[in-house]
């Protein structure tokens, strides 16, 4: 309520205003006049006449009866009901008589109780990953109120960083006026659908329509962030403040670091009792490893010395009470590491299929890649329609501390068409992003010219005192370089001259530079062992090099009475239809342990119908010097069925006994139709 007396010059006869009071908690105005004759009141709210109506009570009645100057004191009285926002404002009262006219301006304010005031729904403050989130719950009962928050006495300003909003019953403000809100703050401005709250009240309740959430949202936060913010709430009658403390957690949410670089992750957890801290490092929820940390008191610091790709994930700090060996709750126990580093470049893939050379390398980089390039023997590959580019997501499989764990990464790759013998090679792929360069390098090998040797075959012979290691092979490479190893040493050297002899018959063929072309070469290789003793028996390893590589070759030397398998012939091959049968016929005279067959590197066995296996015993002509003898012996089948381009290429059987091993092989070739 206010009380306040006027002094107005008037004429005689004209009313004359004493005083008027306010009376704010149930909008009413009453104006004390005197007038020497009956008089008539106006009332107009923002320059509109109020006329008396269900909302709008108008009063004048005789204070004081006429004194001795014959004029009497009377009270104006104004009332609105339900003393709501819209009703307060300015007013203005109008007094006439007969005599003249008496205006009166008077403002009729908020009730004080009507500041912004807290709900008892209590302040949240909720930290997930990289954002905190700070919500206060408040009513208004005067429309339109406004926030500003602090931190350490600056205001917080919306921005990237920083988002501020304002939500009335759920809504945020920018849809407030589609759902009847109030246009403005000016009373002219009327909702028909909003239903204004009662003003007045001991605020002991609340209305639907005051209620507010106030909003603050920090993204990427840091250390200078936590502490103690103020939010100022204001509405027309005026202004309050509520304090927020945003506690720094036992473990910051996330961390990140550049390759190579140290970072520490910090535990700190304030318990009644003595805990033992420590770390568990995890990615998509399977655990990596268990790590110690270092604890000094309530600290536990973990140190990761050089920062790699594979320290990326969940650190979860756990807490155990040393007396009870209980766990310790930890409300905010994960950190997110974040490693930015160089791209990782996984195992390659090399498909070579009629009409098409595909390379494909995983990878996977964070920050991403933003440079792709493909090389080939030393030159830049441009893309074109014979050397197609791509690069897709795709989900990739990584080495991680000991286990393999998937990623979301990128396969990249090259598809080489109407290939020729130029299109293989080395190739790189160099992989650029923020960080840094990756580079990897992919072996490319022509199928035909992929092995050393393509077939091969051994045969021991023994004359008087000495024996003969016989050797002969079939390779696309002439220049062939043969040399013979006895337990990891190389024949000749720290040996009599005259102990052992070799003589290796290398192709004449000339070479050719442009090598798109090659032919096949025979060439053979004999070891003469002089002077047998038993030191000599064992095995002797024939190393043929060429520019395809290395292939290895042994030769078993028993004593001559104790054999190695002996193969009759070469391997045959026999087609039909779409199947090919690979079969070789030996002697053992003491039988046979196991006879592997192999497609290049890959042994070959009978699990799947593709390949099937015969081994039985049989009878062996062998003709010498023009005689014909029959030998007990054993013949060994690889069947190849449903033949297709993978399947040709070189094969090899290695057939063992109780002494030793011979192999041989035979290079299967697609016919030409």
């Amino acid at each position: 309520m206010s009380d306040r007396d006027v002094l107005l010059k008037s004429s005689d006869s004209a009313p004359v205003i004493q005083s008027y009071t306010t009376f704010t908690t149930n909008a009413t105005i009453v104006v004390t006049f005197i007038s020497r004759s009956d008089s008539e009141v106006e009332w107009y709210k923002d320059q509109h006449l109020l006329p008396a109506s269900h909302d709008v009570t108008i009063d004048t009645e005789r204070y004081i009866d006429k004194d001795e100057n014959e004029a009497s004191t009377f009270k104006a009285i104004l009332s609105r009901s339900p003393p709501i926002e819209p009703v307060y404002g300015n007013y203005k009262c109008i007094i006439r008589n007969d005599a003249g006219i008496t205006e009166l301006y008077i403002d009729l304010d908020f009730p004080n109780t009507e500041l912004p005031i807290l709900l008892s729904t209590p302040s949240t403050v909720e930290m997930n990953d990289d954002v905190i989130t700070v919500s206060i719950h408040f009513d208004s009962n005067i429309a339109h109120p406004t926030i500003s928050w602090y931190h350490n006495n600056v205001q917080v300003e919306a921005s990237e960083q920083y988002r501020l909003t304002l939500d009335w019953n759920g809504m945020n403000s920018s849809d407030w006026l589609s759902s009847g809100y109030p246009l403005s703050e000016s009373l002219l401005n009327i909702s028909d659908t909003y239903q204004y709250p009662t003003l007045g009240s001991d605020r002991t309740s609340t209305h639907p329509n005051a209620n507010y959430k106030a909003t603050l949202t920090i993204s990427k936060f840091t250390s200078e962030h936590f502490g103690s913010y103020r939010l100022f709430l204001k509405n027309l009658v005026g202004t309050t403040s509520h304090v927020i403390d945003i506690s720094m957690p036992e473990v910051f949410p996330y961390a990140t670091c550049d390759q190579g670089e140290t970072i520490q992750l910090v535990c700190n957890v304030t318990s009644c009792s003595d805990v033992s801290l420590s770390w568990i490092h995890s990615v998509d929820d399977v655990v990596i490893r268990k790590l110690p940390g270092n604890q000094d008191g309530t600290i536990n610091t973990l140190t990761i010395p050089t920062c790699m790709y594979s320290d990326a994930g969940i650190y979860t700090c756990v807490g155990t009470d040393k007396e009870t060996g209980s766990a310790v709750v930890i409300n905010h126990d994960k950190t997110t590491l974040t490693v930015r580093s160089i791209a990782v470049l996984l195992e390659p893939n090399v498909t070579i299929e009629s009409r098409r050379i595909l390379i494909e390398v995983p990878f996977f980089a964070k920050p991403s890649a933003h440079r792709i390039t493909w090389y080939r023997n030393g030159e830049r590959i441009s893309p074109s329609k014979d050397d197609v580019i791509e690069t897709e997501q795709r989900y990739v499989d990584a080495p991680v501390h000991g286990t393999i764990n998937q990623f979301s990464g990128h396969m990249t790759s090259i598809s080489v068409f109407s290939f020729t013998a130029q299109s293989f090679g080395r190739y790189k792929v160099t992989i650029m992003n923020e960080i840094g360069s990756s580079e990897q390098y992919i072996d490319v090998k022509n199928p035909m010219y992929a092995n050393p040797v393509i077939f091969s075959d051994t045969r021991v012979t023994y004359d008087a005192g000495s024996a003969l290691l016989s050797m002969t092979f079939t390779s696309y490479y002439p220049e062939s370089c043969v040399k013979w190893y006895l337990r990891g040493i190389e024949v000749g050297e720290n040996h009599p001259a005259d102990k052992y002899v070799i003589q290796t018959n290398s192709s004449n063929q000339v070479i050719d530079s442009d090598q798109s072309v090659r032919k096949k070469v025979a060439m053979s290789s004999i070891l003469t062992v002089t002077c047998l003793t038993e030191e000599d028996y064992g095995i002797y390893e024939a190393v043929i090099s060429n520019h395809a590589g290395k292939t290895v070759i042994p030769v078993r030397l028993a004593e001559h009475r104790l054999a190695i398998p002996e193969l009759v012939s070469e391997l045959l091959t026999n087609r039909t239809n779409s199947t090919v049968t690979l079969s070789g016929s030996f002697l053992s005279t003491s039988g046979y342990r196991k006879i592997k067959w192999f497609k290049g590197d890959i042994e070959l066995t009978n699990i799947t119908s593709k390949y099937d296996v015969i081994n039985e015993a049989t009878d062996i002509e062998i003709s010498t010097n023009g005689e014909t003898v029959v030998k007990s012996g054993f013949i060994t089948r690889l069947r190849v069925t449903s033949l297709t381009d993978q399947d040709y290429g070189l094969y090899r059987v290695q057939i063992y006994n109780e002494f030793g091993m011979t192999d041989s092989s035979v290079m299967l070739d697609k016919e030409c139709t």
